[in-house]
């Protein structure tokens, strides 16, 4: 249909180890931005003197970065990270003025937390917004929807999930 016409272009890293966060931030991006090494450097740079830095695993190049890394690395490219608590609703939010939202989901009996991204797409003078699913595990992205889809569909991740936290990134 029209929606999976409309994604098949877009940007859209696969997962590769642990890099979650660094696919999640290049997929909203949409584009390869980001190195492992630059979130790295961003972690280093948020605590230069711990040897064993809380913003990163600590297995090097794991890349299990925490989510004060993603707010510096949206940061260099004018963006900004929102915690909501979507369980009231997305209604309180103006979806239309979002760049996209970043999800964190931890999974029962896997201790690791992992990152995606739902980006905005905005068709021409269009209203509502639509977003697309850019989770690096999925095989491509996939159209969710409008607010009302990415409400349902975010009450479908929390149901699977021991915890999930939502963020909206606007400029």
């Amino acid at each position: 249909g029209m929606a999976s016409m409309e994604v098949a272009h877009l940007y859209h890293e696969r997962q590769q180890y642990f890099r979650c966060a660094l696919h999640a931030l290049n997929n909203l991006l949409q584009a390869p931005v980001f190195t492992r090494s630059d979130l790295d450097d961003i972690a280093h740079t948020l605590s230069p003197q711990d040897t064993i830095n809380p913003h990163r695993s600590l297995v090097p190049g794991l890349g299990l970065y925490d989510v004060n890394v993603i707010k510096a690395a949206l940061a260099l490219h004018s963006l900004f990270l929102h915690w909501i608590d979507f369980r009231k609703g997305l209604e309180h939010y103006d979806l239309d003025k979002v760049h996209g939202i970043i999800v964190n989901r931890a999974t029962p009996m896997i201790s690791a937390r992992h990152w995606f991204s739902l980006l905005c797409v905005r068709r021409a003078g269009e209203k509502p917004s639509f977003f697309v699913n850019l989770d690096s595990k999925l095989a491509a992205p996939v159209a969710v929807g409008d607010r009302d889809d990415v409400e349902a569909f975010l009450l479908r991740q929390i149901a699977d999930s021991s915890s999930l936290e939502v963020f909206l990134v606007s400029h």
